[in-house]
């Protein structure tokens, strides 16, 4: 189970230099997502965070482990299953002692793959500004699309939120 995410560096080498006071606690490296653009088109980028009970029931993230990072909604949640590529094994046999013997499976992790949006930065900027000044900070929502191809170029509604506070753990 993961405790924390995105811990200092400082709280990290406590941890680690004194790994007898922390017994069964690991310190593993992890991507963590960054939105540099804070709640710009957050409704429709969406969210990532560890599979949750109902998660893992459900048909849409069949075989996905507990503690996964998947996506919960938006677009990360619509193309989980190619971004988030597959999960490396190292399985090794021991004997009655626990010394190692040898290695029975190695599979190196595979990176998931990239998707290619037809959003464009300048008409997004455009749409929430005008929401925002025309809205009044009222509930409201805008969509830029080209109709011959389907294509969106720009999408978001207010109120809105920063991904990254809804990242967890919690």
């Amino acid at each position: 189970v993961r405790v924390k995410t995105d811990v200092p560096t400082s709280q990290r080498n406590y941890i680690q230099e004194r790994q007898e006071l922390f017994s069964g606690v690991t310190v593993e490296q992890v991507y963590v997502r960054k939105y540099p653009a804070k709640d710009m088109a957050a409704q429709l980028l969406g969210t990532i965070g560890q599979i949750d009970k109902d998660q893992l029931k459900s048909s849409h993230f069949k075989g996905v482990a507990g503690g996964t990072d998947v996506g919960k909604n938006g677009l990360e949640y619509q193309y989980d299953k190619s971004l988030r590529g597959t999960d490396g094994e190292y399985r090794i046999e021991v004997n009655a002692a626990g010394e190692r013997r040898r290695a029975v499976t190695a599979r190196d992790p595979k990176q998931g793959r990239t998707l290619k949006l037809t959003l464009r930065k300048e008409m997004q900027d455009a749409g929430e500004k005008a929401l925002r000044e025309a809205g009044g900070g009222l509930p409201g929502a805008f969509v830029a699309m080209d109709p011959t191809s389907g294509a969106i170029y720009a999408m978001g509604s207010t109120p809105s939120y920063n991904p990254k506070d809804l990242a967890g753990p919690f």
